[in-house]
Formats: C-alpha cells, structure tokens, sequence
C-alpha cells in the first residue's frame, strides 16, 4: 500500500508531464488536448484471499473469484509533442461489479470443506499519467491514421462493499462484514489506433479505439462483522487483485494547432 508521501509525488510528475507540458509549445495552448473515453473493462484474473478468524491455526484461504464486466469512462488532458510521441494525465472511473465464487485452495494445503465467497462488489477510480508512441507517425493525407503503443503508471482508489463468507460446516453459516476503500499503486500498457473524423486536418477531432491492460492494485475489505454476524475478526480481510482488460472508444479534441 501506497504512503501519503509517495502518492503526493506520483500526482505531481502527473500534473507536470501532462499539464505542464503545453508551456513548453509555441503560443498559449499549441499542441494541447483533452480527451474522452468509455468502454468496458472484463476480469484478467488475480488472486484473492483471506486469513480467517482461526490463523495461523487455520490456513490462509484462497479463492476462484469472477467479477461481472464492468463500465470504463475516462477524461484526460495532455499534450502532442509530435505525431510520434504525446502524453496525458487521465482520470479513469471502473464500475460497480459484483463477485462471488468459491475456494480454491489453502496455505498450507488443508483438507476443506473451507469458507467460500458469496457476495460483494468493488469498483476502482485510477489518476494516471500516461505516455504515447506512435512508431509510423501519422498515415494518410486526409483521415491521419496513428496506430500507437501507449503505458501509465499512477494511484488507485479500490472500494469494496459489504462482503459475506459463507461456511456449511461453520457455526455461523454466514457471516458478513463491513467494506471498505484503500489506496495502491496502478499501472497499464496497450495499444490502439486514432483517426482524423474531420477534413481537412486543419480542424482535427480523433476518434480512437485502444486496448489496455489495468493493475490497479488489491481492493480489500473490512474485518468488522455486520451486527448480528458475531464477533471474531479475520486477521487479514478478504484481498482481491483488480486486473482488467480494457477495451475503449474516445474522442480527442486538439485545443490548438502543431
């Protein structure tokens, strides 16, 4: 998990590199843009666990989670150095998505029947700063075809809602437990391309479809039981890592020329 210290560093190279970054251009505003995205973002996996009330006499617990699809939506401003190379600073907002699923295996290796997850929901909200190369530059006289490699790196906020771990062979068959946000470190890597939905090129609105890949760090629950679900605590809540493979439509708006 992330300190203060560290995430008031990466917000500020955040704001200077896409910020910042149109002081550098000729004339107020030069080579400056925003942009807009939305799409959908579908589980890549990860793990998920929890030490239970009974550690380290019980095992740590390991569970096959899956997560429903989730909305994207994404704003961002930055600034195009060139038809190669640009980058932006973005605020990106993952959906709700509910989750369940049993578990799966146990350190150290313990005969079950173990707890099992069968209800909850998290959603993320990441500040990027991100980074674009395009490696032909721009293709094509009229439309300004730009295939582009693109990475980031910044702080997610992940929050988890009430969660419940139910147990057939428990006293308590169910329990739930309060939820709770936290804050860690994020990253992404893809690709995409964008074109020019204007001619002539002197009036540029781009259309871009990307792809990316999203570790926004662990989502992690509350250890406080809901009223009524007794009061043993697990030693660690349940952790679940959030990674998402993005797939997104956007429009660029250059706020001045090249």
């Amino acid at each position: 998990m992330l300190n203060s210290k560290t995430i008031s560093a990466l917000i500020t190279v955040a704001v200077i590199t896409g910020v910042g970054a149109p002081a550098l251009a000729d004339g107020l505003g030069d080579g400056s843009y925003v942009k807009f995205e939305f799409g959908s973002a579908f589980e890549a996996g990860g793990d998920a666990f929890w030490r239970p009330p009974g550690f380290p006499a019980d095992p740590q617990v390991f569970f096959d989670l899956s997560r429903d699809n989730r909305a994207y939506v994404s704003a961002a401003v930055g600034h195009e150095w060139s038809d190669k190379f640009r980058g932006d600073v973005s605020l990106s907002v993952f959906g709700g998505s509910d989750f369940s699923g049993p578990w799966s295996r146990t350190v150290p290796m313990v005969a079950g029947p173990h707890a099992d997850i069968t209800g909850g929901s998290v959603s993320s909200t990441a500040l990027m700063a991100n980074g674009y190369w395009s490696p032909f530059g721009t293709m094509g006289d009229s439309y300004g075809i730009q295939p582009f490699l693109t990475a980031g790196l910044g702080v997610a906020r992940n929050k988890m809602s009430d969660w419940t771990r139910t147990n057939a062979a428990a006293p308590r068959v169910n329990r739930t437990f309060e939820g709770a946000s936290n804050t860690d470190f994020a990253w992404s890597i893809g690709a995409g391309v964008s074109a020019n939905l204007n001619s002539p090129r002197s009036n540029p609105v781009l259309f871009e479809a990307t792809y990316r890949y999203f570790d926004l760090g662990d989502a992690i629950g509350s250890g406080t039981p809901l009223p009524g679900n007794g009061a043993s605590t697990p030693v660690t809540p349940l952790t679940y890592q959030q990674r998402d493979h993005v797939v997104s439509i956007g429009i660029r708006i250059p706020l001045g020329g090249n």
